[in-house]
């Protein structure tokens, strides 16, 4: 089963100290700021994660998110899982599944 990350408007604060460079958290505030209102902490997170620190990249994955956000969290929360779960043994071997799952989970923490 896949799990669901609590994720709290305070993780995102401290993922973006932790991953911009002080001179860019302003602008990253921005762009954050002018989501829609339903986009959740966990929605953020998730674009924060995969821009790994880059202002440019950020704005393009809240672009592509604005499509379906839906993606953003299956990238960022998934990278081993979502690259093997067409395979014929993620399908077929319970534990290989669980254990590509840990994997994801464990990347994916805050």
């Amino acid at each position: 089963m896949q799990r669901v990350p609590d994720v709290s408007t305070a993780d995102v604060e401290r993922f973006v100290q932790r991953a911009f460079r002080l001179e860019e958290t302003a602008a990253v505030h921005e762009l954050l700021d002018g989501l829609d209102y339903r986009t959740t902490a966990h929605v953020r997170l998730a674009a924060l994660e995969l821009a790994k620190g880059d202002v440019d990249r950020l704005r393009w994955y809240l672009v592509e998110g604005r499509h379906d956000w839906r993606d953003l969290l299956a990238e960022a929360e998934s990278s081993v899982g979502i690259k093997v779960w067409l395979s014929r043994r993620y399908n077929d071997d319970p534990a290989f599944r669980e254990a590509v799952d840990a994997r994801d989970w464990a990347a994916y923490q805050v």
